[in-house]
């Protein structure tokens, strides 16, 4: 009896152990999980598109920026999000909101790998910022190998050397490569989820919205970059990333990822940017 028993739970130990075991295989990130950051950034862009109406006048450059800003921040307060969710993303677009600009943030971006120059702080780029990720140690060997390789393409992408198809293959191949990895949820594979999620929509949304009627076409009169808001995406991600581990000596990936999203959403804005001009 005793004999009985003993196998008895012997075989309910595996059984559990192989549930759990399971389990953890399961739960594992993929980029769909942040479909959601991907469908708001999307909205934003139709908002612009269809809403924003230019104020004739405001005159001054940084005055126009933050009134398409507080434009943004006017829609996130109005979006079905969670306190928590709206105030990471309101804090993403406000921190960011000098993306709007878009020659700002190709020259943050690119310098150093082009003529074009910027003033920034820490005179980084986007490969010198994901670089000194990975030398931090906040992101693995694949993390920096998917942002390196996104970063490259957009680079070519921007000067013409590759078309719209091959940057959105590369998302895919990307995407793919990212699924199979298997991040652990609430680590670094968040804040690049969040990029390649909000990559795919927005080369969607740009695809689908070649051109535009009414008064907000004054604002795409000069078409935009379709790949200024994934830079966006991952030049905020990153210094955010990089903020909190020197002031918290940790890294909250959830809030990285949306401040990625405030990032490329203001980014994607570059559009309305040509009224700075």
């Amino acid at each position: 009896m005793r004999k009985y028993a003993s196998l008895v739970i012997l075989m309910l130990l595996v059984n559990l152990n192989y549930s759990c075991s399971k389990k953890q295989k399961q739960e594992t990130l993929k980029v769909s999980s942040f479909n959601k950051i991907g469908i708001i950034h999307n909205q934003f862009l139709t908002n612009i598109k269809n809403n924003f109406e230019i104020d004739e006048n405001i005159a001054h450059e940084q005055d126009k920026i933050d009134f398409i800003n507080q434009f943004n921040v006017d829609f996130a307060n109005s979006l079905n999000l969670t306190g928590k969710e709206k105030r990471l993303l309101i804090e993403g677009l406000s921190n960011n909101k000098n993306f709007i600009k878009q020659s700002y943030l190709i020259d943050y971006a690119f310098h150093n790998y082009s003529q074009l120059t910027v003033d920034t702080t820490e005179n980084y780029n986007i490969f010198q910022i994901i670089e000194n990720l990975k030398n931090d140690g906040l992101i693995g060997t694949k993390s920096y190998y998917i942002l390196t390789t996104l970063a490259e393409q957009l680079q070519n992408h921007y000067e013409g050397e590759i078309s719209d198809s091959e940057l959105k293959l590369t998302v895919q191949q990307l995407v793919e490569e990212f699924n199979s990895s298997g991040y652990d949820i609430n680590g670094e594979g968040e804040m690049v989820a969040s990029i390649l999620a909000i990559a795919t929509y927005s080369l969607e949304w740009w695809e689908d919205n070649q051109t535009t009627e009414g008064a907000a076409s004054r604002l795409f009169a000069v078409p935009a970059w379709a790949g200024a808001d994934i830079v966006g995406g991952i030049i905020s991600g990153a210094v955010a990333a990089s903020g909190q581990a020197i002031l918290n000596g940790e890294v909250d990936w959830r809030i990285v990822a949306w401040a990625a999203a405030g990032g490329a959403i203001n980014s994607s804005t570059g559009a309305v940017g040509k009224i700075l001009k």
